[in-house]
């Protein structure tokens, strides 16, 4: 007779489990969080505004502290109507990692936050932030492309529930639409 053996214990339940919990969070960090207040996304009057999400080209993430990261990564960005900039870091394996520009503007340079979000048994995140100083670039379109290149690079530290130390990152040609604002 055939196992009694539940189908949901097997022992690639927890990655699997984790895998989605980190495609989720992923989600949640570069794309939900404008979604929380429909009047300031109404009122907001930002003078740059993401009409596409974007894939960085080349993205680079370094942590010490509690993790010990140094490698590429995959990296997408979104500029949002309420005037934020996020763009989202991804290691294989390793926590991920969410630059936050508050006030985007275009170029420039901005008092940012990191934040590290950590997945600990495949049911709990736990995140970390801290005050980040990001060097923001921003590109015109070429050629007959119509988004602009959005890079950037970024240092500063993290602390909380998923532990502290240092943290940096590049981040290469995220294309993204940019249109400033009318009136």
């Amino acid at each position: 007779m055939g196992s009694t053996k539940s189908p949901f214990h097997s022992s690639r339940t927890p990655r699997t489990r984790a895998a989605l919990l980190g495609a989720a969070a992923l989600l949640l960090a570069t794309g939900f969080s404008a979604c929380h207040d429909r009047n300031s996304r109404e009122e907001s009057a930002s003078q740059v505004q993401g009409q596409e999400r974007g894939t960085s080209q080349a993205a680079h993430i370094v942590l010490t502290g509690s993790y010990k990261v140094d490698a590429e990564a995959s990296g997408n960005c979104a500029v949002f109507p309420n005037k934020s900039l996020q763009v989202g870091f991804v290691v294989l394996d390793r926590p991920w990692i969410v630059l936050q520009v508050e006030n985007f503007h275009g170029a420039g340079d901005y008092d940012a936050e990191g934040r590290v979000r950590a997945n600990y048994s495949g049911e709990t995140i736990r995140q970390s932030r801290g005050p980040v100083k990001a060097k923001i670039e921003v590109a015109a379109p070429v050629g007959g492309e119509r988004r602009n290149e959005i890079s950037g690079s970024f240092t500063g530290t993290y602390q909380g529930d998923a532990g502290g130390g240092t943290i940096s990152g590049t981040f290469k040609n995220c294309l993204y639409e940019l249109h400033p604002a009318k009136g």
